[in-house]
């Protein structure tokens, strides 16, 4: 059922079959917005309640409805749930409105769309002949943290699981946006990501460069502190080799040429892809021996 509700969300998200008031974030705004109200900064109580809520009525939901007409109900409703969690819509708008900027040489444009990438981190520091190979780090990043370790929760836990993951990301996210995440929410945040980011992170040296990235993954991975994000970053650099014209480019002190470099990025998306497609033959073939539904 799992497979089959992942596959189904992926094929409509694909062919924009999904409206965009049915993404993720359109339900997460309103349901903030109703708890939230006023209370700004958000106290912890409310914020646990946002995070726990949803989940548990979806849970409560589900074994409502477990078993009614053949299961079918409970099929429609883990559909429904995956085609809300993985449909981004504003992240690939933003990325691909970043790739065009880049190809048209407009530096101004590209740190726009990416400190909309990756709201948490000040793009203005970084050098434009930088900036192809961060966003192409990034990319490897919000790949993990919107789909992959979505997936995962999904297929393993079921979609309460991938639910609360979804909340606990979105309410850590945000809070760490305004500076006021608390210990808690930090250290929740860190323990949902703690396997899902070394799972998928040893899926980048499977679908790239093995010998070249075993090293990094092993000093991240097995070391319990390394952060998700620099586990999934440093282990995606080093299992793609970037092309030397391209790098020669960005090396350019030439303004001009600097902003051109789009294949860094261009290359760790594919990469960040053929891992993705990696998961989904692991979870079928897992699926097939009936060790997940």
């Amino acid at each position: 059922m799992a497979l089959f509700s992942v596959l189904l969300a992926l094929l409509l998200e694909r062919m924009r079959l999904v409206s965009d008031k049915l993404g993720y974030q359109a339900w997460h705004s309103k349901f903030q917005a109703i708890v939230f109200d006023n209370d700004r900064p958000p106290s912890d109580a409310r914020t646990l309640v946002a995070i726990v809520v949803p989940a548990t009525v979806l849970y409560l939901l589900l074994s409502a409805v477990e078993g009614l007409l053949w299961g079918s109900v409970s099929l429609a409703i883990w559909t429904l749930v995956a085609v809300v969690l993985l449909n981004h819509a504003p992240i690939r708008e933003n990325f691909s409105q970043y790739i065009k900027a880049a190809c048209r040489k407009d530096s101004q444009a590209c740190y726009h769309y990416a400190q909309r990438l990756d709201p948490h981190t000040d793009i203005e520091s970084i050098e434009v002949k930088h900036l192809g190979r961060y966003i192409g780090e990034t990319t490897a990043w919000i790949n993990y943290r919107y789909f992959a370790a979505v997936v995962i929760y999904f297929a393993v836990l079921g979609p309460v699981a991938a639910l609360l993951y979804s909340s606990l990301r979105s309410y850590s996210d945000s809070r760490r946006l305004s500076n006021d995440a608390p210990a808690w929410l930090t250290t929740a945040m860190s323990l949902a990501d703690w396997i899902p980011s070394r799972l998928v992170s040893f899926g980048y040296m499977l679908a790239g460069h093995f010998s070249s990235a075993w090293h990094t993954w092993q000093k991240q991975a097995l070391h319990i502190d390394s952060s998700a994000r620099n586990i999934i970053g440093e282990v995606a650099l080093a299992a793609e080799a970037l092309p030397v014209s391209t790098q020669a480019e960005c090396n350019s002190d030439a303004p001009q040429q600097a902003v051109i470099c789009v294949e860094s990025t261009v290359t760790l998306l594919k990469l960040a892809r053929r891992n993705f497609i990696l998961l989904l033959v692991v979870i079928s073939l897992l699926t097939i021996f009936g060790v997940i539904q």
